[in-house]
Order: structure tokens, then sequence, then C-alpha cells
């Protein structure tokens, strides 16, 4: 019998793991991935960094820095010059926290999303040298 208990505990222990691994992501990595949905061309540094097996996209995504003493918190997002093309994605007001958005020298398309206008910690935003309409 305690064979068979010692089997349930680490098939719940396996299922808690892959669980963990899904879910380890944290919330402003998970926008950022679902930005990069909506972009139709996007460079091989930025393919290769923005990785979804990281906790935080603090560590080494291109582009992203975070706050010095909250390391879960994107404050800035610079990716000047990188060549993306697509659409900005609603998604960008989810990175609350977020005080410098840079994305000039680009090919965006299609309308600003109206959800940036809910980034009240924006101090810097450029947007030039893009294809935004309306």
């Amino acid at each position: 019998m305690a064979i068979f208990a010692v089997i349930r505990l680490l098939r719940f222990l396996c299922l808690s793991a892959s669980v963990y691994a899904v879910s380890a992501l944290n919330s402003d990595g998970t926008a950022l991935l679902s930005l990069l949905r909506h972009w139709t061309l996007t460079p091989p540094s930025i393919k290769s960094t923005w990785n979804a097996s990281h906790p935080t996209p603090c560590s080494s995504w291109v582009g992203v820095q975070c706050h010095p003493s909250h390391q879960f918190f994107v404050v800035s997002l610079n990716l000047s010059g990188y060549g993306i093309s697509g659409q900005l994605g609603p998604e960008i007001s989810r990175l609350y926290h977020l005080t410098v958005l840079d994305l000039s020298f680009n090919a965006f398309s299609g309308s600003i999303p109206s959800q940036l206008g809910n980034s009240t910690r924006l101090q810097h935003l450029d947007l030039s040298s893009n294809n935004f309409s309306g």
C-alpha cells in the first residue's frame, strides 16, 4: 500500500512542476509576448531572447529594462531601429509600470491603440518614423 501512496505523490509532484513551468513567466513578460504576436517581422535578436521559459523579461530580453528594486516590473521598452513591422497591440497597456516607450524607426502600421492612454506612468513616448495611421 505504501508504494501506491508514493506513486501518487510522485504523480502529484510531476503535475505540479509542469503547471509551474507553464506559468513561470510573470505578467509583464506575458504582455510582451502578446505584443510579439502582432508583429509580422521581428529580428532574430528579439525572437531569440524573448523567451517564455524565463520567469521575468528583466534578465536578458533585448530592449527591456526593469525597475532597479522591483525586477519584475518593466519600466522601459526601447526597440528603436530594429526594423519591426506589424501592429502595436493593445497589450502595451498591460505594462503598468512603463515609463519609457521608444518604438521609433521601425515599420509599425495601423492605428495606435487607444489603450496606450491608460499608461499613466509613461513619461517618454517616441513612435516617430513608423507608418501609424489614424
